[in-house]
């Protein structure tokens, strides 16, 4: 009988810690929440998160703040952040999956310190080459580099980078061999790209749309399943003969690993409803982006997706940091 009462006591004092857990999470959140986005203010990511915070202090009736602490040092701090369900990180796939393949020995890993929240947006790459090379199709530049054999050159934003490992899946699949030449990020890669120091490159659309649409750069095909909006004429690798080229820049939200999945859900579900809101959608859409809301379980398949596409390609083509 004493046991009895014991194991009733002991489960009546489990309920009330459930409940009062349950009610801390449905009062979530009772104060400011923070956003850390490792890019630098101004940048179209940090834009869009801007965006989307605004819309989530006015639903929430409390702050959400944006905070830039820009490279790894922001992914860092945020890992190590308290799982409180009050700091949250914008991460993009070179920092969630790239770079700590390319380098393993980095202060963080996404697999061990975070859990996917929602995507926030995705960007379509897109194949550009400068108007020098004279190639005009997908498959004139695979006719050309094949007969040139390491002659054409491709920038990218560093080793590792989506525009780096999107150009070498291409030199795989269709049997080219062009040389990677990689720069400190984005805008110097796009900048020598411009200046024709180097033929061609894959970017970002929003990147490099002002220089389609002005004809210093010449879209030969995105590197989606679908054409883009923003470039409704440009086909896909796959309509032009490049099987299952099917990628995306992204960027999402993530926790620290331990938040409860109480506030990772809310937060996730505030995140849908918002991304559907017409007027986001058509913000970012001005920016050159997708607005894409997702349960966690969705996000967390496409950043597995992406870690073993990305993981082989890497370790059968031997890149490295070193490069």
């Amino acid at each position: 009988m004493e046991n009895t009462m014991k194991r009733f006591a002991s489960l009546l004092t489990a309920a009330a810690l459930s409940l009062t857990s349950l009610a801390a999470h449905a009062a979530w959140p009772d104060h400011s929440v923070r956003f850390i986005v490792p890019f630098p203010a101004g940048g179209p990511s940090d834009a869009a998160m801007r965006v989307v915070a605004k819309r989530l202090g006015e639903l929430w009736g409390q702050p959400a703040v944006v905070e830039n602490r820009p490279g790894a040092p922001g992914i860092v701090v945020a890992a190590s952040a308290p799982a409180d369900g009050y700091t949250f990180v914008l991460g993009a796939g070179s920092h969630m999956v790239t770079a700590p393949l390319m380098n393993p020995k980095l202060a963080y890993k996404p697999q061990r310190d975070f859990v996917p929240v929602s995507l926030l947006l995705t960007n379509t790459p897109v194949l550009t080459v400068h108007p020098s090379l004279k190639v005009k199709t997908l498959k004139d530049l695979i006719s050309y580099a094949k007969a040139h054999p390491g002659e054409l050159n491709y920038s990218s934003a560093g080793n590792g980078s989506p525009s780096h490992l999107m150009m070498e899946m291409f030199n795989d699949i269709t049997g080219t061999k062009m040389t990677h030449i990689p720069y400190r990020g984005g805008a110097p890669s796009v900048q020598e790209l411009l200046a024709g120091h180097v033929q061609l490159g894959i970017n970002a659309t929003p990147t490099v749309l002002q220089y389609v649409n002005t004809n210093k750069l010449t879209p030969l095909a995105v590197a989606s399943a679908r054409r883009d909006a923003s470039m409704p004429n440009v086909p896909t690798m796959t309509e032009d003969g490049v099987p299952n080229f099917d990628y995306q820049i992204w960027y999402g939200i993530f926790a620290p690993a331990n938040t409860p999945a109480a506030i990772v859900a809310k937060l996730s579900t505030d995140m849908q409803k918002l991304l559907a809101e017409p007027a986001i959608v058509q913000q970012m859409r001005a920016q050159g982006a997708d607005a894409k809301g997702s349960t966690p379980q969705a996000f967390s398949r496409m950043v597995q997706a992406d870690t073993a596409a990305w993981g082989k390609l890497i370790q059968e083509k031997k890149l490295s940091l070193d490069e």
